[in-house]
């Protein structure tokens, strides 16, 4: 099936490659460099991916729009460019796409570091609440959507809440959501730091109070 994988990078040069090495075979691959001050670009045109370089970081939010406009396909998976996630579980998500808008990649909370699995746990909770669906891992970077109903969604915040805010467009517009179990490694770290988490979480908290007194 075809399909396009989108890969937001800043400063990934050491592991672009290993990520990309790793793609399956047969989708168009879309490396956006945020703004990198390494050789993140030039680690992912080696490995022939297409690569959209931006002239400055612009954050995740923006970076995964923009590799969506260069994309091709109906059919996108974000995965983020840090190797946390594992591109063998992209067939997956892709089927999933047949019968639903988004799909989410939910990964294994045992597997999580205890500090993220709180956050994520508060973030799904208020994203549930917020909308009236079920997020069980409203946080998690990986996942897929198809480009028609996704173009209608309105984004205006930036960075890392680009996850959340999705969550709540979807539900507004009515785009149908599912999740498939993916697997996720914390061996390297991860971008999102705690401000940028608690900062996330009060804008959860405010939809929440939005929702109560609707």
């Amino acid at each position: 099936m075809k399909a396009s994988v989108i890969v937001p990078a800043y400063n990934e040069g050491k592991r672009i490659a290993a990520l990309l090495s790793r793609m399956p075979r047969g989708y168009e691959v879309v490396v956006v460099d945020d703004g990198s001050a390494d050789n993140t670009a030039e680690e992912a045109q080696r490995c022939r991916a297409k690569v959209v370089r931006l002239p400055k970081n612009m954050g995740k939010a923006n970076a995964c729009l923009e590799g969506m406009r260069h994309s091709t396909h109906e059919y996108c998976v974000f995965i983020d460019g840090d190797g946390q996630h594992r591109p063998e579980d992209i067939p997956r998500i892709i089927s999933a796409l047949q019968s639903a808008d988004i799909v989410i990649g939910s990964r294994n909370m045992k597997t999580v570091p205890l500090h993220r699995r709180l956050a994520n746990w508060y973030a799904s909770k208020a994203a549930s609440f917020a909308t009236g669906r079920h997020f069980p891992d409203v946080l998690s970077g990986f996942r897929g959507v198809r480009k028609s109903p996704f173009s209608n969604l309105t984004f205006k915040k930036s960075g890392y809440f680009f996850e959340s805010e999705m969550a709540i467009e979807a539900a507004k517009h009515g785009l149908s959501v599912s999740s498939v179990p993916v697997n996720v490694t914390y061996e390297y770290g991860a971008r999102m730091g705690v401000v940028k988490g608690l900062e996330i979480a009060a804008w959860l908290f405010a939809k929440c109070v939005e929702k109560l007194f609707a």
